[in-house]
């Protein structure tokens, strides 16, 4: 067992760390660029070539999931232990923190190199259609699925130690 506040502290660093992580990787892509289509920093020009939007897709929900919903737990871990019910399951907070966050990272990792890959491929003319990126980044969606599916059982096993906390007989 361990402090629901203590767990609460655990997904607030969590999204502040996420916060500064989302700073860094958003650097690339607001700096101008005026070298080759092939450079990391064409990112801002990626996006706006199909499937250059995944990486925003990924970014967005980075930014949702990873930042916003962490504060989100971390205040829900904190109201339960408001309510008096101190203690919570370590086993499954740190298995609902450790899920949420590989899912995540790894959704968004996949988003990225995908939208990268056929923004860019897209951009320097190395494909000429949709289809042609789409065909290009294919191998981008079941790792992607995968880490959804981590991140959406890290989450359920979150609602799961709440309620068990919430329904506790212990004050």
């Amino acid at each position: 067992m361990v402090e629901t506040s203590r767990v609460a502290k655990w997904f607030l660093y969590a999204g502040v760390f996420n916060a500064l992580f989302a700073v860094l990787i958003t650097i690339p892509m607001v700096i101008p660029d005026n070298t080759a289509a092939e450079d990391l920093l064409r990112l801002a020009f990626a996006v706006a070539f199909f499937p250059g939007l995944y990486i925003i897709m990924g970014y967005l929900g980075f930014l949702i999931i990873g930042v916003a919903g962490s504060v989100a737990w971390g205040a829900a871990y904190y109201i339960v232990g408001a309510t008096g019910k101190n203690e919570t399951s370590k086993g499954l907070a740190m298995a609902h923190l450790l899920l949420a966050t590989i899912g995540i990272y790894g959704a968004a990792t996949f988003f990225f190199a995908g939208g990268y890959l056929g923004g860019i491929a897209r951009l320097t003319g190395v494909v000429r259609t949709v289809e042609d990126a789409m065909a290009l980044i294919t191998w981008t969606v079941m790792p992607r699925m995968l880490f959804i599916a981590i991140a959406i059982m890290g989450s359920l096993i979150g609602v799961i130690n709440l309620l068990k906390t919430a329904r506790s007989k212990t004050a």
